[in-house]
């Protein structure tokens, strides 16, 4: 499916510009399906009605576990015992294969997710702002992406971004160093990709994420695209109501700007990254992408609910339904990486300036239901790219398991060798040992 903008551009981007004309509500409009309209609190009739939340289809839950299941059974194989092997035998001599190779499974498997969502679940993201041409340039770098994040499904609209820029292989992550363990295939996965992954103690942390950064600077070469896409959440974790007001409390006591939906943004991952002396990002990368996204369930007076639409129930245990769409609105800024402070006190004011303006996006998605600017959606997947995705994994999985087992085979043939030899030829052992 091509790259796709339903409506012309408006000259003004900031978030005092005008409403979304008539053609951008029609698009927007797309994005209010029944979840919206009962504010993301499901009622009694929707939980026994159907899809969009609470009693879920027997079919939907049997079509998406087993599909699961299979995904994560074939990136085991590909992305787990694949890597192994790899790291084992191909990487010492041809360092080039192995990082290519790893990286663009591990990709493939990713893909298999998001797109099940987009075909599947109905995930649909709206973009908006100048920095949606950037993903298109064909000339690209690799860039450095900040967001606020609200849900899991932030990092699946971002996988679509890369999905549509063509570089999903190289999109990598600072994470919970949790993950790497307790989340068994993604984290194993994870792992063999330069993943950043952070103990929460930034005194043992900021080695290892100077060392990482340069690993994936060095490695990013190798990678189907030649880039690599750093994605950092300055919050350090999601917004949830009660930490939004816990926020607002600790920025009142340290005299911070008091943020409305957002929490305050840590700055001692960007300082290791972006900091003086710190050159392995900067030389690799040309510019920030400050992402902002928008969930139409968070938007209305009222508490906010606890939880955001579409989740994950949503997105994998349904039947395919064209009028189940979940929208997420999604605002792309480019940053030069030049216009980034590297002092700590500078790039403090800077990120704080950034969330401040990410803030006032906010408010104006709250008033008007989008992001100011060209409203438009990028390249989906198809049932086409989702097989064709999912066949990948079933070849390269296959492969893996027939050299596991003519392996084992082999490894049983030599080992029923040597013991016969043993008990038969009398070579080996003590005359005690040998069979009469």
């Amino acid at each position: 499916m091509t790259n796709r903008s339903r409506v012309t551009p408006r000259k003004s981007s900031s978030p005092e510009a005008a409403p979304c004309s008539r053609e951008e509500e029609n698009l927007i409009a797309e994005a209010k399906p029944q979840a919206e309209a009962v504010a993301c609190k499901p009622s009694r009739e929707n939980r026994n009605g159907g899809f969009s939340r609470g009693l879920l289809s027997l079919a939907g839950v049997l079509l998406g576990v087993t599909y699961l299941a299979l995904v994560f059974f074939l990136m085991f194989l590909n992305c787990n015992v694949l890597a192994v092997l790899s790291l084992l035998f191909i990487s010492l001599l041809m360092p080039g294969v192995h990082h290519r190779m790893v990286t663009d499974l591990f990709g493939v498997g990713m893909k298999s997710f998001v797109f099940w969502a987009q075909v599947v679940g109905g995930l649909r993201p709206i973009y908006y702002g100048e920095g949606v041409n950037s993903l298109l340039e064909k000339d690209k770098k690799s860039k450095l992406i900040i967001g606020n994040h609200l849900s899991f499904v932030d990092t699946f609209c971002l996988i679509s971004m890369g999905h549509a820029a063509g570089e999903v292989q190289g999109m990598r992550a600072f994470t919970k160093n949790a993950i790497k363990w307790g989340m068994p295939v993604i984290g194993w996965g994870a792992a063999f990709v330069n993943f950043i992954f952070l103990r929460r103690n930034f005194e043992k942390d900021k080695a290892m994420i100077k060392v990482q950064m340069k690993a994936l600077a060095a490695n990013s070469k190798f990678y189907s695209s030649g880039n690599f896409w750093l994605v950092i959440f300055p919050e350090g974790t999601r917004a949830t109501p009660d930490k939004l007001e816990a926020a607002k409390a600790f920025a009142r006591s340290r005299d911070l700007p008091v943020l409305r939906h957002l929490l305050v943004p840590r700055t001692k991952g960007l300082l290791t990254v972006l900091g003086e002396g710190e050159s392995a990002l900067r030389e690799s990368a040309d510019s920030v992408l400050d992402v902002t996204f928008g969930y139409p369930c968070l938007r209305g007076e009222g508490p906010q609910p606890k939880s955001v639409l579409p989740s994950m129930a949503d997105l994998f245990f349904r039947l395919p339904a064209k009028d189940k769409l979940h929208h997420v609105h999604v605002h792309i800024r480019t940053i030069p990486l030049s216009d980034v402070p590297k002092d700590k006190a500078g790039l403090e004011s800077w990120t704080s300036a950034v969330f401040q303006e990410k803030d006032k996006l906010l408010d104006y998605y709250q008033e008007h239901g989008c992001f100011p600017g060209e409203a438009r959606e990028l390249k989906l997947a198809s049932w086409h790219t989702l097989m064709s995705n999912l066949l990948i994994l079933c070849v390269s999985g296959a492969a893996v398991a027939l050299f596991l087992f003519a392996a084992l085979k082999a490894l049983e043939s030599v080992a029923g060798a040597a013991v016969h030899y043993h008990y038969n030829s009398g070579e080996w052992g003590s005359n005690a040992d040998k069979v009469v």
